[in-house]
């Protein structure tokens, strides 16, 4: 799974995502007409928006962007309007049962249809680093395209967002906007806030739960015979 951002640039918000196709992912976010606060963004001026892309980690997970929005969802710095990165959004952006596709899974064998090319050394991919020319252009390839060019992940040539220059440098502990701030749940959606959002909300956000065979990202284990925890990778 490859998790990027969207700086703006002009007030450090951001939003963060994670797909398989960051390329087609990006396209669709440029070309998008839904009026949500960071597309309508986006769509006023593209230009100002930096894109930070981590490389493709061979996961099938968004941890990583479950970590971010963890740490900064409901603050004044990120766009994104669902606390969640695998529970679908309603027409709010909160999650939960609202949503046309909630409780809705895609055909096993469609799936498997669909990634087999994408596994392995059939992946596009496989094989390939990020590189870049530390003028703002960047190639996915197996060697070094052109003299001059050197070895880097988008966001990280020069040290762009490292240290001081990155836009949260020093936010940390009381400094963090979300500072104070506590995971509730209802028993179908998460809220991140200061004081219980009310009644019927409890302490609390969801958990990793497996069955043996798959593991979802829930508030309480999906039915019986599931329970709390990962399932483990074999090597």
């Amino acid at each position: 799974m490859i998790t990027y951002a969207a700086i703006n640039l002009t007030n450090k918000k951001f939003y963060v995502g994670s797909t398989t196709d960051f390329t087609k992912r990006q396209k669709g976010h440029l070309n998008s007409a839904e009026d949500y606060p960071f597309q309508n963004s986006l769509r006023k001026d593209p230009e100002n928006f930096y894109w930070v892309v981590s490389e493709d980690d061979g996961l099938d997970t968004r941890e990583e962007e479950q970590y971010y929005l963890d740490f900064y969802h409901g603050t004044v710095w990120c766009y994104n309007l669902n606390p969640s990165a695998v529970v679908p959004p309603s027409a709010l952006g909160t999650g939960g049962p609202d949503h046309h596709l909630f409780g809705k899974k895609q055909d096993p064998d469609y799936i498997a249809r669909r990634t087999a090319h994408c596994v392995g050394e059939t992946n596009p991919a496989y094989g390939k680093r990020w590189w870049n020319d530390g003028k703002g252009n960047y190639a996915l390839s197996k060697e070094c395209p052109e003299e001059g060019w050197v070895l880097g992940a988008r966001g990280h040539e020069e040290g762009k967002f490292a240290g001081e220059n990155n836009p949260m440098y020093g936010m940390s502990g009381e400094l963090a906007p979300c500072y104070g701030m506590k995971w509730f749940n209802n028993g179908v959606e998460l809220r991140k806030a200061f004081e219980c959002p009310g009644e019927g909300w409890v302490e609390g956000r969801g958990h990793w739960h497996n069955n043996g065979l798959e593991q979802k990202f829930s508030i309480a284990p999906p039915g019986e015979g599931w329970v709390r925890g990962r399932l483990k990778r074999s090597k």
